[in-house]
């Protein structure tokens, strides 16, 4: 495309994000006949608007672009459903390399199946325990009033671990496929403000 055509490029992929999601901004407008879900649109269209709008400031990072190449950064099974959110430079440079098995040594191994293996502690046993406190907590809310602020606490644990976990999982999976993917948290409940624990929560989407 030409440059003058990513702005009108960039405004139509908004709307018909917000389209999908069904935000009441447009709620006016028919919903699709067909039944759809909409998992990892969200973290899909951060990477295409990453793309639209890096190769509109740098016109001479066009010629990277491919039709395969686009399709397996935007749609990569490591990051399609929550992330983390690469840049398509650094993704397209790893991938290139990512066929060469010399390139993946004992120490990526190793860590690669430590982020794993913590991951999967996260997602199986902590997400599931904080889940099981977090709706006893909210069965003694009408009795105790510190139940509430329990069930608040434990819940953001959940997600936490949750989130974590995941992280930790497509991380050291695409070390093994010779991906270096960006990491996502840095001690969040250590901010000092909420806009802080934002970078912090999520850093490739800040």
């Amino acid at each position: 495309q030409q440059a003058g055509e990513q702005p009108a490029l960039l405004v139509l992929l908004v709307a018909g994000y917000l389209y999908l999601k069904r935000y009441a901004l447009v709620d006016f407008l028919p919903p699709l006949a067909s039944v759809y879900v909409t998992a990892g649109l969200s973290y899909m269209i951060f990477r295409v608007l990453h793309v639209f709008i890096d190769t509109w400031q740098a016109s001479d990072r066009r010629q990277d672009l491919g039709a395969a190449n686009l399709f397996n950064y935007v749609a990569s099974f490591l990051t399609f459903t929550a992330g983390p959110v690469q840049r398509y430079e650094e993704y397209l440079e790893q991938s290139s390399r990512a066929g060469d098995g010399n390139n993946l040594t004992s120490a990526d191994i190793k860590y690669a199946l430590g982020r794993m293996v913590d991951g999967l502690f996260r997602i199986a046993l902590l997400g599931p325990w904080t889940l099981t406190f977090y709706h006893y907590c909210l069965e003694r809310i009408p009795r105790h009033t510190l139940a509430f602020g329990a069930a608040a606490v434990v819940y953001t644990l959940y997600i936490f671990f949750n989130f974590t976990g995941y992280m930790g999982l497509v991380i050291g999976l695409g070390r093994l496929f010779g991906l270096r993917l960006p990491e996502n948290f840095d001690r969040p409940f250590a901010a000092a403000n909420f806009l802080d624990l934002w970078n912090r929560w999520h850093m490739t989407v800040s």
